[in-house]
Formats: structure tokens, sequence, C-alpha cells
């Protein structure tokens, strides 16, 4: 299993780079874990990509699963639904 750690986010205007980051990093991965500890915020944008790539995955008999995330951004996550579609992890610490 791959772990990718996203970086932090700064402006609204770094999403292209996360996502080409996201599939730079998965290229090739099955199962894959997204270590969400330094991600303060998500936006649509950054969804739509972690979407995508759990589509890419499933499609090839992988999952992903999101670790270390800010309880916060869980309860948020878990609002909207996106817990239905991929696991999420609290962050332990």
């Amino acid at each position: 299993m791959k772990i990718i750690v996203l970086p932090k986010i700064i402006q609204v205007t770094d999403i292209s780079s996360v996502e080409g980051f996201i599939d730079r990093e998965s290229v090739g991965e099955k199962d894959i874990q997204l270590d969400f500890k330094r991600v303060d915020f998500v936006t649509s944008s950054i969804l739509s990509v972690i979407i995508k790539l759990n589509r890419r995955l499933e499609e090839n008999n992988g999952s992903l699963k999101i670790v270390n995330i800010r309880p916060y951004l869980h309860s948020l996550l878990t609002i909207i639904g996106f817990d239905r579609v991929i696991e999420i992890e609290d962050a332990t610490t």
C-alpha cells in the first residue's frame, strides 16, 4: 500500500498542482492511503480529484483510504456523505 502525504494547500490556486501531485504519486498503484495530516481545508475541486482517484483504483480492484484527517474535516466529509464512498480515519494525535 502506498501512502501519499498531501501537501498543505495555501491558496485555492494551488489545487491544480495538488491534482498533478496526486496523479504522479498514484501511477501504477493499486491501494493508496491519502495522508491528510497537513491538510487544513478541502475544496470541492480536491474532493473531485479524490473521487476520480477512487474510481480509478476501484476499476483495478484497488482501494483508497483517507488517514490522519482532522476531526472537523472528518465531520464535514461525513455530513456530505463522502465517508459512504471512501474509508476515512481521524488523526490519532
